[in-house]
C-alpha cells in the first residue's frame, strides 16, 4: 500500500500545483475490510482520509484522496478541501478520474 500512496500523493503534487503544500506521506492505517469482491483500506494523516479499494476480478485499485483543513485540530487560517479520485491499474498506471479544491 505504501507505494500507492506515493503514486496519489506524488501524482496530486505534480499534476495539481495549487494542493503541492498540503500533500504528505505518514499514513497510518485506521481500518480494512474485506468482502467476496475487494478489500477496503483506510489511511489517515493530517487532515487527510485515504480510501483505497483493491478489486479482486481485475486487481485495480480505486483510491479517493480526501483533505480537509477542518480536520486539523487547532487549524486557524483560510479553510482547504481537496478531494482526488482515480484508478491505480494493475500495469502502474495512475488515471485521474476527478479533481476539486475548494478554498
Amino acid at each position: 500500500m505504501k507505494i500507492i500512496i506515493h503514486m496519489v500523493m506524488k501524482y496530486i503534487s505534480e499534476n495539481h500545483r495549487d494542493a503541492k503544500n498540503f500533500v504528505s506521506e505518514n499514513f497510518r492505517m485506521k481500518s480494512y475490510s474485506e468482502n467476496a469482491s475487494c478489500i477496503i483500506y483506510r489511511f489517515e494523516n493530517t487532515g487527510w482520509i485515504l480510501s483505497i479499494t483493491f478489486y479482486k476480478y481485475n486487481y485495480s485499485f480505486i483510491v479517493v484522496a480526501d483533505y480537509s483543513t477542518g480536520r486539523i485540530p487547532g487549524y486557524i487560517g483560510i479553510m482547504h478541501r481537496i478531494i482526488w479520485e482515480g484508478i491505480f491499474t494493475n500495469s502502474g498506471e495512475m488515471i485521474e478520474k476527478k479533481y476539486v479544491h475548494a478554498v
